[in-house]
């Protein structure tokens, strides 16, 4: 963005279930820079997106035009065009694992959960589903409101991750919205114990 920040403190390992870094803002703070993007990355967005284009023109039906074209939309917050670009996708091989995990991103992102729920079923069909899969699903559960599921998933996502101090912390606040609340802040402890980052 266009604002400085001061860091006040630095977590190690603090990820949303996707993998993806977290920061810490005060909330005016992080509604400020929610919407609004930096204007070199927009240009160079705008710019990745017209040479996809560009490709897609001359090789239409291109998997891995289409799905770049997809995740340029997505990070650019176009989710109806992501959404678009990737049923497409879906439609002529539903079990594209990129396009089909994009897809349930899409949704959450976009604040539909059960359409994220619904394009996630066919993915839990695979039995190998690694760490950020399994907590994708239990992100999606968890948004569907269904708790129970969720900390199945996510306590799968934390077995087969055991370091990831995201995942560990997804499972204890699966647990606190189930109402356990001791075994909730235990694993909560346990995490930040873990996570040797903090200063």
């Amino acid at each position: 963005g266009n604002d400085s920040y001061r860091v006040v403190g630095i977590t190690h390992g603090a990820v949303d279930s996707g993998g993806n870094p977290l920061v810490y803002l005060a909330l005016p703070d992080a509604q400020k820079v929610q919407f609004e993007q930096d204007k070199r990355a927009l240009d160079a967005a705008a710019a990745a997106r017209d040479a996809v284009q560009q490709h897609l023109k001359a090789a239409p039906s291109s998997l891995q035009g289409l799905l770049l074209s997809a995740q340029i939309d997505f990070r650019l917050g176009a989710y109806p065009q992501a959404e678009a670009v990737l049923l497409t996708i879906l439609k002529r091989l539903p079990q594209q694992p990129l396009a089909r995990t994009l897809l349930v991103q899409t949704y959450l992102r976009d604040g539909r959960p059960a359409l994220a729920l619904d394009a996630m079923k066919p993915m839990l069909q695979d039995d190998k589903l690694d760490s950020d899969r399994l907590a994708l699903a239990g992100e999606v559960y968890m948004r569907n409101g269904d708790v129970e599921k969720a900390a199945v998933y996510f306590e799968k996502a934390a077995a087969l991750d055991p370091k990831s101090v995201g995942k560990k912390t997804a499972v204890a606040i699966s647990h606190l919205a189930k109402g356990d609340g001791e075994r909730g802040l235990e694993e909560l402890e346990a995490a930040a114990a873990e996570d040797t980052g903090i200063r």
